[in-house]
């Protein structure tokens, strides 16, 4: 089989599908929350990437942000983080900046312990579904696994590099799924390594992770 790094669509592996696109502004600052109705039949799989500017010339991530001017210590300006439940997508702030605007983009995948009819896809801004200009992650698996206390779980992927993965924790099964960071508040951490996905259950409560492993690096 052919190196799937290659080629910019591969038949052999899946175009990931997003089901959920939301961009926006809102006001957030530290210790405020922002909710945005999904209308989905899910608790969808999100992430995001947020800026100060329309333009996104600076970009952060889930539960990044800047350091204040002059402060080389732990507290953020602001971060912010993203989780979803049932009805709502929240996005959350911290950080010592009072309230200010951000500019926010959101995607979402559909769980795979989903049973039920799956939305189109949501297009937006963009004229094209597939367009040749740009490469298109093959996903290579994805799934959710339920780890009891204390449990190490090693998934194999087989590449012999360091894949792209997303992965997300719900938290004793209960009604919010956030993003998953390699050392998650949670209490569930995660190694990547040129064979295996590593995901460590810390905590003394079962949690299920969602996870998907792409080709791509």
């Amino acid at each position: 089989m052919a190196d799937p790094r290659n080629f910019l669509l591969n038949t052999d592996y899946p175009v990931d599908k997003v089901v959920y696109i939301n961009q926006g502004s809102v006001s957030m600052a530290g210790g405020v929350d922002r909710d945005i109705a999904h209308g989905l039949p899910f608790i969808p799989l999100v992430s995001f990437v947020w800026s100060f500017t329309p333009d996104f010339s600076v970009t952060y991530q889930y539960n990044m942000g800047p350091f204040p001017s002059g402060n080389p210590g732990y507290f953020f300006s602001l971060q912010v983080s993203i989780s979803a439940n049932a009805t709502n997508i929240r996005l959350s702030g911290n950080g010592v900046l009072g309230a200010t605007t951000i500019y926010y983009r959101i995607f979402a995948f559909v769980p795979d312990d989903f049973v039920g009819d799956i939305p189109s896809t949501t297009t937006l801004a963009d004229n094209f579904v597939l367009l040749t200009d740009l490469n298109y992650t093959k996903l290579l698996t994805s799934s959710s696994v339920v780890l009891a206390p204390g449990q190490v779980f090693p998934i194999g992927h087989g590449l012999g590099y360091f894949p792209q993965v997303l992965a997300w924790v719900r938290p004793n099964n209960g009604p919010t799924i956030y993003p998953l960071e390699a050392q998650s508040p949670y209490n569930v951490n995660s190694e990547i390594t040129t064979s295996s996905l590593i995901l460590n259950n810390q905590d003394f409560q079962p949690q299920t992770v969602y996870y998907r492993i792409y080709t791509d690096e």
